[in-house]
């Protein structure tokens, strides 16, 4: 599911959040678990195709296994250009 949005000249947010349900029965260690992304992004256009992105992603991985389960915060910052 995401959306998109440009709030200034140059300026646009992004917001996308998926989930992912998974079983593995065959492993050593068999387990399900439930994957939930939030990923937010910041994006500025900086002319000629050069974009300034601010990006922040949080997981969330439910496990029943133990050792599998996770949640995470991640926070970037990219210049790119497309060709």
């Amino acid at each position: 599911l995401g959306y998109r949005r440009a709030f200034a000249p140059r300026w646009s947010l992004e917001s996308y959040l998926a989930y992912r349900r998974s079983r593995y029965s065959e492993l050593a260690v068999p387990r399900d678990e439930g994957l939930t992304e939030l990923d937010v992004v910041t994006r500025r256009s900086l002319g000629r195709a050069w974009l300034l992105d601010f990006d922040y992603r949080h997981s969330n991985n439910d496990s029943t296994a133990a050792g599998y389960a996770y949640s995470a915060a991640r926070f970037s910052v990219g210049v790119s250009k497309t060709f």
